[in-house]
């Protein structure tokens, strides 16, 4: 840390709220939110970045935001200008206004990039329909430690509104999180980072340790209840969950995901209907995996990776370890939600994919129709009671398996016979075709 000179101003009245700053030595600024609302104005002049603070001039080449409140509604509220980059430190900064309705936080805005750095630990909550760290720049929004001081961000999002990212009906794109230690926990059809209610979200992670949850419809990573969402993973541990339709990294209930992992070690799990991978509750999911550790559980009627209930899944494999399970009745291991068709390309990596009850290890969800092509790789497939190891899930026809060059696979299709509610049923699915149909009155 760069040596800090503490100097008090003094307060200024502005529009009725009270400002007190901290200046510091000429490459950094301290304000303290404790003393009242804090607006940083970032903007390009002469090829570098310039700053106000609450109308003030500052000479620093950043800013430092540290303090607690609690109680006053207090918030930061940080405007980067075309063409600027404005650099802001959270240091030990906690924030709670999760009782104010409409109440921020931390708010962006305007053209340019605005980048988070992290020292201690910081706390953000904010008030319904609003994100705890709510991004309204244009450019990047950048969250990252790049110091190595171990820091840590945790925001929470208020009802309708994400942990990072977008506040009600709010589509958000351009975060990029590089490191640090993150929570975020959406409000209620939020999603954890990504979109707000009726929002999608653009995510990419290139580091850090990330952990992301929404608490009703809305995707752990990626679109809000009703929305898309578009994430890469680059680097770091993730671990994401979605609630009640949303896909653990994805779309939100009824929203699409689009999901690349090219490395890292990733842990999701999808929400009743949503995907662990790709599309929330009666949305498509399209998921490419490179490199890394993935495993992902789908939600009841959800594929692992792939579609939610109702919804497709193309899924391309070309390396990595990854682990895939449906989360019960129709999706499949890797490929269609229940009633979805599956389209799964694998060249290589190692593969393990499982289909509970009637989806197919990989391909088809129940009554969806399996496209699968292997050329590479070790994979291994199992089908549900009802579904093939590779092809269709139960009632399907139609199914395409192509399976070729150095690829090593073992496939399990469903054939058991148990007692449920519905009386006896047998699950007679093919190893490697389409999966058996159900009847739950056979003797």
């Amino acid at each position: 840390m760069k040596k800090r000179l503490f100097k008090r101003l003094g307060s200024l009245a502005v529009a009725g709220m009270m400002f007190v700053c901290y200046p510091l030595a000429a490459s950094a600024e301290q304000y303290d939110i404790s003393q009242g609302n804090i607006s940083v104005l970032a903007s390009f002049e002469n090829g570098q970045t310039k700053y106000k603070v609450n109308g003030n001039d500052v000479d620093g080449t950043e800013i430092e935001i540290t303090g607690y409140n609690g109680r006053n509604a207090y918030y930061v509220e940080i405007t980067s200008g075309n063409g600027a980059s404005a650099l802001i430190r959270f240091k030990d900064l906690h924030i709670d206004n999760s009782t104010v309705t409409n109440g921020f936080a931390v708010i962006t805005g305007g053209d340019g990039k605005v980048e988070i750095e992290l020292d201690g630990d910081n706390t953000l909550k904010a008030g319904e329909n609003r994100a705890g760290l709510q991004k309204g720049n244009v450019e990047l929004l950048v969250i990252k430690d790049a110091d190595g001081t171990a820091g840590k961000l945790a925001a929470t999002g208020g009802f309708d509104g994400a942990g990072i990212g977008g506040g009600k009906n709010q589509s958000v794109n351009n975060i990029v999180i590089e490191g640090g230690a993150i929570t975020a926990t959406g409000g209620i059809y939020g999603a954890g980072i990504g979109g707000g209610d009726g929002g999608s979200g653009t995510v990419t992670i290139s580091g850090g340790t990330v952990v992301a949850t929404s608490e009703s419809g809305g995707a752990g990573i990626g679109g809000g209840n009703g929305g898309s969402g578009t994430v890469t993973i680059n680097k770091g541990a993730v671990e994401a969950t979605g609630e009640l339709g949303g896909a653990g990294i994805g779309g939100g209930a009824g929203g699409s995901g689009t999901v690349t992992i090219n490395k890292g070690a990733v842990e999701a799990t999808g929400g009743l209907g949503g995907a662990g991978i790709g599309g929330g509750y009666r949305g498509s999911g399209m998921v490419t995996i490179n490199k890394g550790t993935v495993e992902a559980t789908g939600g009841f009627d959800g594929a692992g990776i792939g579609g939610g209930a109702d919804g497709a899944g193309t899924v391309i494999i070309t390396g990595g370890t990854t682990t895939a399970t449906s989360g019960g009745q129709g999706g499949a291991g890797i490929g269609g939600g229940s009633d979805g068709v599956g389209t799964v390309t694998i060249t290589g990596g190692t593969t393990t994919a499982t289909g509970v009850e009637q989806g197919a290890g990989i391909g088809g969800g129940d009554g969806g129709t399996g496209k699968v092509t292997i050329s590479g790789g070790n994979v291994t497939a199992i089908g549900g009671a009802c579904g093939a190891g590779i092809g269709g899930g139960s009632g399907s026809n139609g199914s395409t398996i192509t399976i070729s060059g150095s690829s090593n696979v073992y496939v399990a299709g469903g054939s058991i016979r148990y007692f449920n509610a519905y009386g006896d049923g047998i699950g007679p699915g093919a190893a490697i075709g389409e999966g058996g149909k159900w009847d739950a009155n056979l003797d």
